[in-house]
């Protein structure tokens, strides 16, 4: 064919054209507006929520928790909750940097009341990924908090959690709870002991260790001992399997909720993965 001659489009093959998944909003930034903080943190939630196998979908996720905390945002929060923590969990070896900004954003979520069910689920399924939690993955001692092990009290008290069941999840829950700071293991004692006292596992609870000998595992339930009520042997409450809670209330043996406040945001410590938003957190041990 001459140079100069036109070409029949039939006899031309199209490219193939690549389209890329739409970039994230930018973070929220600060404001002395709410409604402008609230419009910001929602269009980064849905496109969080849209795009969770995205590589910056879970620390974007856990930026927007950690700058803004508001009710109104409840149900935006779950649905991207819900689907990032749901796309990690479809692989069956999260990387490090992925393990560290889960436990962070567990941490976020269990704050959000109004979406108690639902954020009770999703922390229920990430407990049960094979690769979850454990011992080699470290924590800064901020997201170290006692409203980890209060929760899993109750999950056990309403029967969604079951020792026999689930005891590997637990053990790596346990061994998880084993490599935090001191301070942070104290703060949750009151909590660790009622869940030993009301579900005995002793291989399970007696891997948390406290220093100094004396504030160690405590025995284990005798027989005889009085259980809560609606509790058999094992803990749990058969039936319910997490549907028979009502208004928000605690279940039989679960520890009063702490007094003490979430330990405000700090450095991670060196070794430590740092807080989302910055990058991968991905200083985990492998």
């Amino acid at each position: 064919m001459h140079p100069d001659e036109p070409t029949n489009s039939s006899e031309t093959t199209a490219e193939p054209v690549e389209t890329a998944a739409p970039a994230a909003p930018a973070p929220t930034a600060p404001s002395d507006d709410p409604e402008t903080v609230r419009a910001l943190a929602r269009d980064t939630l849905a496109w969080c929520r849209d795009n969770p196998g995205a590589a910056e979908a879970l620390p974007r996720l856990n930026t927007v928790l950690e700058l803004v905390h508001d009710p109104a945002l409840s149900k935006d929060v779950l649905a991207a909750g819900s689907a990032v923590t749901r796309a990690v969990i479809a692989d069956a070896s999260p990387a490090p940097a992925a393990h560290a900004h889960m436990t962070v954003l567990m941490a976020l979520l269990l704050e959000y009341e109004p979406t108690r069910d639902g954020v009770d689920s999703l922390f229920v399924e990430w407990l049960r990924h094979p690769s979850s939690y454990g011992p080699a993955h470290a924590t800064p001692a901020t997201f170290q908090r006692d409203t980890f092990v209060q929760r899993l009290g109750d999950l056990l008290g309403w029967g969604t959690l079951d020792v026999r069941s689930d005891r590997d999840a637990l053990t790596r829950f346990a061994q998880w709870v084993d490599t935090w700071a001191p301070k942070n293991k104290f703060r949750a004692k009151r909590a660790l002991d009622a869940v030993r006292r009301n579900f005995p596992a002793a291989d399970v609870w007696n891997v948390i260790r406290f220093p100094q000998g004396g504030e160690g595992p405590r025995r284990e339930q005798e027989p005889g001992h009085a259980q809560a009520p609606g509790q058999g042997h094992g803990g749990s409450r058969r039936g319910g399997r997490g549907r028979d809670r009502r208004d928000g209330k605690r279940p039989p043996g679960a520890a009063p909720a702490a007094n003490t406040p979430p330990a405000p945001n700090a450095a991670p410590a060196e070794n430590a993965p740092p807080a989302p938003g910055g990058g991968d957190a991905g200083d985990e041990k492998p």
